[in-house]
């Protein structure tokens, strides 16, 4: 799973490497930290973007935004998700 450099300096999941359900459990057994309201946004706007092109992929990725959003125990993740 890629890995960056977030502008504040952390490290951060590159949610361009989160295809599906399976890519973001693989991504969270090694990296737990990796689940933040942040990686839930982007993801969550990569899917309405994908929406236009492949609606099948849209909602593999959809599912994998929603297990992250649980696992983030954000109410205002999973509002988005």
């Amino acid at each position: 799973m890629n890995i960056r450099r977030a502008p504040n300096g952390s490290q951060e999941a590159d949610p361009g490497a989160i295809h599906t359900r399976q890519d973001l459990l693989r991504l969270l057994a090694t990296r737990p930290d990796c689940a933040t309201p942040a990686l839930v946004r982007r993801l969550k706007e990569r899917v309405e973007e994908l929406y236009r092109t492949d609606a099948r992929a849209s909602r593999e990725l959809a599912e994998a935004v929603y297990t992250l959003a649980e696992r983030c125990g954000d109410l205002e993740s999973l509002a988005l998700a």
